[in-house]
């Protein structure tokens, strides 16, 4: 029999990876900087009853918002970042919500007014998104982790298959 490998789709089982990512990623790069990590963004979906409700309920509601990979909070600015070990055209349109999203949240009040900056990291170069994502005003941040091939190693282990056999 013989096995043909499967076209690898690193979207699928790489929720882990994807969060080596971000964590090695942040350490080297933003060290001091406030990061929270899956945040949610937007208003309490709901009609004019939510704002009756007080603060604490309010917030329980918000776990149906949209929520960004990371958000750093700098002395003058704040970074929206998207991490994907491939990245693809979803992941800018999703940062180019959360940049509209994050001024309503009221968990960031303060920060409504400041520069809001968006990221995409990625360990995978493309090359089209690169270029989608810079007319955006996105940077396209690629990051090359030492275990990347590791990564690539498992992924096509874990995608062969045997061919079908009549």
């Amino acid at each position: 029999m013989v096995e043909i490998p499967a076209v690898a789709n690193p979207k699928k089982s790489n929720l882990m990876w994807e969060m080596r990512l971000r964590d090695e990623y942040l350490a080297k790069f933003h060290e001091g900087n406030v990061i929270i990590r899956n945040v949610r963004l937007g208003t309490i979906p709901g009609g004019p009853w939510v704002s009756q409700l007080e603060y604490n309920r309010q917030r329980i509601l918000g776990v149906f918002r949209r929520y960004a990979d990371v958000l750093i909070i700098r002395s003058d600015s704040i970074i929206i970042q998207e991490y994907a070990l491939l990245p693809d055209p979803g992941d800018i349109t999703k940062l180019e919500l959360y940049a509209e999203l994050f001024p309503r949240t009221m968990e960031f009040e303060q920060y409504k007014n400041y520069l809001v900056k968006m990221q995409l990291v990625g360990a995978i170069k493309d090359p089209v998104v690169q270029i989608l994502a810079a007319r955006r005003d996105i940077e396209y941040i690629l990051y090359e982790p030492a275990w990347l091939d590791d990564y690539l190693t498992t992924l096509m282990l874990r995608k062969r298959r045997a061919a079908a056999t009549d």
